[in-house]
């Protein structure tokens, strides 16, 4: 009967021991796999100005390429002095200043941007105004204000990116990471 219970005990030791290593591994796999596929900004040290402008090359005009999760499978060009936080379906990228630009990903049973844009209008009883329609990177979006908001909605496969912004000192910023938006699934 001793040596029963002595077996049992080694089996019940080798189970958690094995148990515990594959936690440890599974936790490791997910901190490895966290920090390699977040996709930090990469960084370039060539500025892009836009045509005609006199801007030097400053840390003012530094550009570089946000890359988000596979979750939201896109890409933007921006100005590198933002910093850029991406939780769930939203990214945000914040200014030195304080102002923030955001992009929020839902889905939606619309066939194209603008029966999006309606439904929106009518669910939530706003009216947005100036709208126009876009296509960027090969993709139907739709450009809109909503009080002093600014809004980008770019339709992708019955989901929409909104690209949007309330502090009007960065539209142009807001322009310009909207017309840089590449999406990468499918």
């Amino acid at each position: 009967m001793n040596k029963e219970a002595n077996q049992n005990s080694k089996l019940n030791w080798k189970f958690i021991s094995l148990l515990l290593f594959i936690l440890i591994g599974m936790g490791s796999y997910m901190v490895i796999r966290k920090s390699y596929f977040s996709y930090p900004r990469v960084t370039s040290n060539e500025a892009i100005n836009e045509p005609g402008s006199t801007t030097q090359n400053d840390d003012t005009t530094k550009m570089s390429i946000f890359r988000s999760s596979d979750l939201l499978d896109f890409s933007v060009t921006l100005l590198e002095r933002y910093s850029a936080t991406e939780k769930f379906n939203t990214v945000t990228f914040t200014h030195p200043d304080g102002g923030v630009i955001a992009i929020d990903r839902i889905g939606t049973s619309n066939s194209n941007v603008i029966e999006h844009v309606k439904s929106l209008e009518t669910l939530n009883h706003i009216d947005y105004f100036n709208e126009k329609s876009l296509t960027i990177n090969g993709l139907e979006a739709l450009s809109a204000y909503l009080g002093d908001a600014k809004h980008y909605f770019i339709y992708v496969n019955y989901r929409v990116y909104s690209i949007s912004t309330n502090d009007s000192d960065l539209y142009t910023d807001l322009d310009g990471i909207a017309r840089s938006f590449e999406y990468w699934g499918d």
